[in-house]
């Protein structure tokens, strides 16, 4: 199940990557659970799609560009790791970022029913329960 789960991330950063931020939500668990944990300034924990779709409106938002993009996708159990950058420009400073971060996404099944963006690598590789 790990080479289709890790198309199905892939899949899903090919739509993050051009600013298509549906994508993929056939493919979430309507009990999802999403985390962004800290220091991101944006920190949170939702369940469900309805708060999920809420959180990316408000952050969206605040962007009058913004993209993900996968640079390494691996397989963990049923965990997908995502080696990933944002970038984008702040909608009211007009400022240009670019933040390296990683995403775990862990499937039951086919559906992923937990989202967790982390942004140091040692942390996320122990969520996911990998070694260095």
């Amino acid at each position: 199940m790990s080479v289709e789960n890790v198309e199905t991330v892939r899949r899903i950063f090919d739509g993050w990557a051009s600013g298509d931020f549906s994508a993929g939500l056939a493919d979430l668990d309507p009990d999802v659970v999403f985390i962004v944990r800290p220091p991101f300034p944006e920190a949170v924990e939702t369940v469900g799609l309805d708060g999920l779709r809420d959180y990316l409106v408000r952050f969206l938002d605040n962007w009058e560009t913004y993209a993900v993009e996968a640079r390494d996708l691996r397989a963990a159990g049923e965990v997908v790791v995502a080696d990933a950058v944002q970038r984008g420009e702040g909608k009211a400073s007009r400022i240009e970022m670019e933040q390296p971060f990683f995403m775990l996404f862990t499937f039951r099944g086919p559906k992923i029913t937990r989202i967790e963006s982390i942004l140091r690598r040692d942390e996320a590789l122990e969520a996911a329960g990998l070694r260095e």
